[in-house]
């Protein structure tokens, strides 16, 4: 079932116009968890901002809406004022006749006029909306896509792109785990990445993004050119300042606690996978092994904690799964066993040496 719905709408108008109200603004910000109505306000907010940058007249929704319910003949009542207060606020009085106008009309979005539109049914909104493309790749394999705005994404291993099937409005993609990105110029449409906890914009640039959802860290690492990260929280008042960067310099993202931090990377470490390169630059056991299941598609366990804390470094090319299994044994004095699951699934495990 759609979560479109003529009060979610209504709400929508009411933040554009700056006339919603504090309970409004919250009432708002519960349905913007939804991806549907996210998606759905973030391509709203940005025509009403063209219209706006146009030069188009201030959305009166007050006048709109006692205008159109005088034309249908149905007795509205008034909107709440700017200037009320929670308190005083009667809670969204006029929905239930915003659905009788939003059944009977469409409110146009115009620069000259009247700016709302909508039949907002679902055959209307999938008639016009692009159909979006989804590509995983499994473990130990990479997938390097073309997008049709000449965009190319080399994607790592247990990986997710999501991405307009054709050229549209905005350049757009959501990813969850690795990618890197080579994105072409456009200074008229920037591109956006919507990756776990974070929005990158960037114009035209190439960065790699790491969003793996069993993973607490995210992470994006700009090779070349500028780009900018948000942090997507669904209340603005847990969204953290917004954060550009230069080249060499990477944003990294604790989901776990809301904390962020910018420091240099290294090259190998973080893009060396495009290269089948597999570098632990100074890090836990139990990260690296993330690394290794993806790399190789095993399945990785530990027979304790401090086995798992262990730290590790380590620079890998075109070695084998035994190969490296066998150099981090060595390395960290541990011992490691293999034995396959029912679907044939490797799963290594580690345990310090006798």
């Amino acid at each position: 079932m759609s979560k479109l719905t003529d009060d979610f709408i209504a709400l929508c108008i009411r933040r554009l116009s700056d006339e919603s109200s504090e309970d409004e603004r919250i009432a708002l910000e519960g349905f913007l968890k939804e991806r549907e109505c996210r998606d759905y306000y973030e391509r709203l907010k940005a025509r009403w901002d063209s219209a706006v940058e146009a030069g188009g007249p201030r959305f009166d929704t007050g006048r709109a809406f006692g205008e159109l319910s005088a034309r249908l003949g149905i007795q509205a009542p008034p909107l709440p004022a700017k200037n009320q207060t929670a308190a005083t606020v009667v809670p969204f009085p006029y929905l239930k006749v915003f659905r009788q106008l939003a059944a009977a009309a469409a409110l146009a979005v115009a620069a000259g006029g009247i700016w709302w539109f909508a039949t907002h049914s679902a055959a209307t909104r999938d008639a016009h909306e692009t159909a979006w493309v989804e590509v995983s790749t499994a473990p130990g394999k990479k997938r390097e896509i073309s997008l049709p705005d000449g965009s190319r994404i080399t994607l790592n291993a247990g990986s997710t792109l999501s991405y307009p099937q054709r050229k549209s409005e905005t350049r757009k993609v959501r990813l969850t785990g690795e990618a890197f990105f080579e994105v072409a110029h456009n200074p008229s449409l920037p591109f956006v990445v919507e990756a776990d906890g974070m929005g990158i914009t960037v114009l035209g640039t190439k960065f790699n993004v790491s969003a793996f959802p069993d993973e607490t860290r995210r992470a994006v690492s700009l090779v070349e050119g500028r780009v900018r990260i948000e942090q997507t929280a669904t209340s603005e008042r847990q969204r953290g300042a917004a954060t550009t960067l230069e080249p060499g310099q990477q944003f990294s993202l604790d989901v776990s606690t809301g904390k962020t931090a910018v420091g240099l990377f290294s090259a190998d470490a973080i893009i060396g996978w495009m290269h089948d390169l597999l570098v632990f630059d100074d890090e836990p056991l139990g990260m690296a092994a993330k690394k290794l299941e993806r790399r190789f598609g095993v399945k990785v366990a530990f027979s304790d904690d401090t086995t798992k804390a262990r730290m590790v470094n380590a620079h890998f090319e075109q070695e084998s799964l035994a190969e490296v299994l066998g150099m981090l044994s060595f390395a960290c004095d541990l011992h490691y066993e293999i034995t396959p699951d029912a679907a044939g699934t490797p799963h290594v495990r580690f345990s310090p040496a006798q």
